[in-house]
């Protein structure tokens, strides 16, 4: 494939992956885990409770060039857009010719999966597009085993590891994939050391830090354990993966098997092999199927190679395209803000009760609601800071001076730091995750504001604890649960000081 015509094809999709997200991105509000990564950024460190370093730090670009939600939500489309380009980039790696690549541009370009995942500023786009370097790069390694390719992986794995942990269930199935191939022999270059240093050096900080806060990775995966991956059943796990691209299901599929058995490209079946190492891997051990998304795009590119050969009538190639699109289209408002929020309310009961789809109602807890738990947890948090500003200010002069603020969740912490410069509101306090690293000590005060998700009805170190204000927004998952809390039962500074110890031990 020409040079000059590669790259207009790279250029027409990645145009147009930037200008579907921009003019949908800011339907709806900042997202729970958004508003924490977001706080994050003003506070870079070489890890975080819930996270690597990599988000954050991206994160903070966006808050250089505005802090807008759109500037915010521009970052992972950006992403989504890099790795269409390596997808296509793929393609001509492994020879397509210029339909494989529009195949494989289309496919990823409308896929449900990467349409929803890059809708958010969550790690899970940027770890998607590391896994889809990562995989590249081994092609590169396969084509040209010199030192600058595996340096350039170390690096690739280095900086994957300070985007989510979870890239080393990748990096096992790609080593387990070529082991069990005769590209085995890569494995045993002399620069493989080499790369594998670099990629240590560029981890390192982050290992550090997880060895001086007392490894929370462990803590945090022990919370999501008990809390959600425990609702995870294997069947419905795989279910989820195999219908995640909707219609374009097939061009993943066809890749898979079709470089199972050609000849021609049993060099590349370690990429088929890897893939199904990790999504089996990830499955056993109860991973969210969204762990394993990253798995399937560089199933892609060969889809599309596969297409191409094994339909090659350009007509009937664009009437594929526009089958998996229309078998599709139900899915869309699922994915993308396309909908306001009530309609979009009475799509998903037109989609439950009148054609029983109603896999996207389930939220985390294993029970079903009338939106999807993403679109709910981005309403509500506006609303929420305002209501503590609205019973702050009530308050006498005198009582402000000694009244303190605690939050318990991070979403809620997060969206009162974005938020409380808008009204002036004092610095809050949180034992949440890596709020834990910001509180401080000595905390003078006699009267206080809590901010929760959960019922309330008394308290250890206050007498009177009285719930003056919760979220109204019907669309809102988290409810915003204002209490007051006054006449203190303890010396509230030694029980402060104390908590404070024994959070960061």
């Amino acid at each position: 494939m020409k040079k000059s015509l590669l790259n207009k094809i790279i250029g027409l999709f990645v145009l147009t992956k930037l200008i579907i997200h921009a003019a949908t991105n800011s339907t709806y509000g900042l997202h729970r885990d958004e508003y924490l990564y977001i706080d994050q950024a003003t506070d870079l460190q070489w890890g975080y409770f819930e996270i690597p370093p990599m988000t954050p730090l991206i994160g903070k670009i966006s808050l250089l060039l505005g802090g807008s939600d759109f500037a915010i939500r521009m970052m992972p489309a950006i992403a989504g857009a890099i790795i269409i380009a390596l997808a296509i980039k793929t393609v001509d790696k492994l020879g397509g010719n210029i339909q494989a690549a529009i195949i494989t541009g289309c496919s990823l370009l409308l896929s449900t999966s990467l349409l929803g995942s890059n809708n958010y500023f969550q790690p899970v786009s940027f770890n998607q597009m590391m896994w889809m370097l990562l995989a590249y790069q081994t092609i590169k390694i396969i084509q040209q085993p010199i030192k600058t390719n595996y340096l350039i992986l170390g690096t690739i794995i280095g900086l994957g590891m300070l985007t989510k942990y979870s890239i080393s269930f990748y990096i096992f199935g790609l080593l387990a994939g070529i082991l069990i191939t005769p590209e085995r022999k890569l494995i045993a270059h002399k620069w493989i050391l080499a790369g594998a240093g670099l990629a240590m050096i560029i981890f390192l900080p982050n290992l550090y830090w997880q060895v001086d806060n007392g490894w929370p990775f462990f803590t945090h995966m022990e919370e999501l354990r008990s809390t959600q991956l425990s609702n995870i059943a294997l069947g419905d796990y795989f279910k989820s993966l195999f219908f995640e691209h909707k219609g374009f299901s097939i061009i993943w599929i066809t890749g898979l098997l079709y470089f199972l058995q050609s000849d021609t490209y049993k060099v590349y079946r370690y990429l088929v092999f890897s893939s199904i190492i990790t999504i089996i891997l990830i499955g056993i051990l109860n991973g969210k199927p969204y762990y394993a998304h990253g798995a399937f795009l560089m199933l892609f590119p060969l889809g599309g190679i596969a297409i191409s050969q094994l339909i090659q009538k350009k007509y009937q190639q664009y009437i594929l395209i526009a089958l998996m699109t229309i078998f599709t289209l139900p899915f869309y408002p699922l994915s993308l803000p396309i909908y306001k929020i009530s309609k979009l309310k009475k799509y998903c009961k037109t989609l439950s009760e009148d054609y029983g789809i109603n896999y996207m109602l389930r939220w985390e807890d294993g029970s079903y609601h009338e939106l999807p738990q993403d679109i709910s947890d981005t309403f509500g948090w506006k609303e929420m800071v305002h209501n503590v500003n609205e019973f702050y200010t009530s308050l006498p002069d005198s009582t402000k001076s000694s009244c303190s603020i605690i939050i318990g969740p991070y979403g809620q912490m997060g969206a009162y730091n974005r938020y409380r410069k808008n009204y002036k509101l004092p610095e809050a306090y949180s034992f949440g995750g890596s709020y834990v690293s910001r509180l401080k000590k000595d905390i003078t005060y006699d009267n206080q504001i809590m901010l929760d998700d959960r019922k309330q009805s008394e308290s250890s170190w206050f007498e009177t604890i009285e719930l003056v204000d919760s979220t109204e927004d019907k669309y809102a998952r988290d409810p915003g649960y204002i209490y007051y809390r006054t006449h203190p039962k303890i010396d509230l500074t030694k029980a402060w000081n104390e908590l404070v110890d024994d959070v960061r031990e």
